[in-house]
């Protein structure tokens, strides 16, 4: 794994996610110490056990349906009150 001091990183985020996208894993690194790495999400999506790839594939499937929902509403068409409680009924 390739490391990067996160000032470097910062300056050069487009170069190290061509990186990734190539299968590399970055470690970005503060005074010597790891604080993050940058993996590809294919190694992400590979690891996870199936029931967390469900689970994720559930959220993202949500999001975007809220997000579908919220597209269709004129501004301050809905309530704060219809916002929490479409998010709290997992309307799908």
């Amino acid at each position: 794994m390739r490391e990067i001091q996160e000032d470097i990183a910062k300056d050069c985020l487009p170069q190290l996610l061509v990186l990734v996208e190539e299968g590399e894993a970055i470690s970005i690194t503060r005074d010597g110490k790891t604080v993050a790495h940058i993996i590809p999400a294919s190694e992400i999506a590979r690891d996870l056990p199936e029931d967390d790839i469900e689970a994720r594939q559930h959220r993202k499937a949500l999001a975007e349906n809220f997000i579908r929902w919220c597209e269709k509403q004129t501004p301050m068409s809905a309530s704060l009150r219809e916002l929490l409680d479409w998010r709290r009924d997992d309307r799908a």
